[in-house]
């Protein structure tokens, strides 16, 4: 098996007398194969098929949607300053272009193209929000579930962390352990965030999906202070 990431979650026990002790616990995320590429497009197609069938709206209609009613409205700042913040964006892409016929190093442009698109992302959270109901969202929920549920192993034998002979029954095992809240449900958590930067942003590197579990960690920690 190909390896997409490595990820550590600790394991809580609770001793007889009330004491806590928590262990790392590795997680091997395995990358999907040729054939495995081609079961997501297939799960990915069958799930908006259905999600259409059911009526609810794709992102394009939901853009037209929006656009008829008067488009979405940004606030004045807002709107100039994610005029300036597009301006940016074309000039630091221009930027990278020029960078790569010279074949120098793009790190530092690639960062900064990255804090421009959150920035603009940022702005557009509420036109974001809507499109989070859109049928194609909701394909990819089924994809992200379909890679978690079958394609995470306990790193140590791995063996499969979602048990079952058939995509029901580790589905099925999937929705038991987010209701049980334990050691799987923590894997859950941040292998969704695993898939969605695999799948829907394009993550490919070690480098990328440590500076991804990083984040995920800052937010965990803020989280319990």
């Amino acid at each position: 098996m190909k390896e997409l990431y490595t990820f550590t979650v600790q394991n809580t026990t609770k001793a007889e007398d009330g004491t806590e002790t928590s262990a790392p616990v590795k997680i091997f995320f395995k990358r999907p194969g040729a054939s495995e590429n081609n079961l997501l497009s297939l799960v990915y197609a069958a799930e908006l098929s259905k999600a259409l069938k059911m009526g609810i709206m794709s992102e394009t209609d939901i853009r037209r949607t929006v656009q008829d009613a008067g488009g979405f409205k940004h606030s004045k700042s807002d709107k100039s300053k994610r005029e300036k913040l597009v301006e940016q964006y074309a000039v630091a892409h221009n930027k990278r272009q020029v960078l790569l016929t010279e074949e120098k190093s793009t790190e530092k442009i690639d960062k900064k193209i990255k804090e421009l698109e959150n920035d603009i992302n940022d702005l557009d959270q509420g036109l974001r929000k809507i499109l989070e109901t859109s049928a194609e969202v909701v394909a990819y929920n089924q994809v992200i579930k379909w890679m978690v549920s079958n394609l995470c192993f306990w790193d140590e034998d791995r063996a499969p962390v979602f048990i079952g002979e058939t995509d029901e029954d580790r589905e099925k095992d999937y929705y038991n352990s987010i209701d049980e809240d334990g050691l799987k449900a923590k894997v859950i958590g941040f292998a969704i965030v695993i898939a969605q930067a695999y799948i829907i942003h394009g993550y490919k590197t070690k480098e990328e999906f440590e500076e991804l579990e990083k984040n995920f960690q800052n937010i965990l920690d803020e989280g319990k202070c």
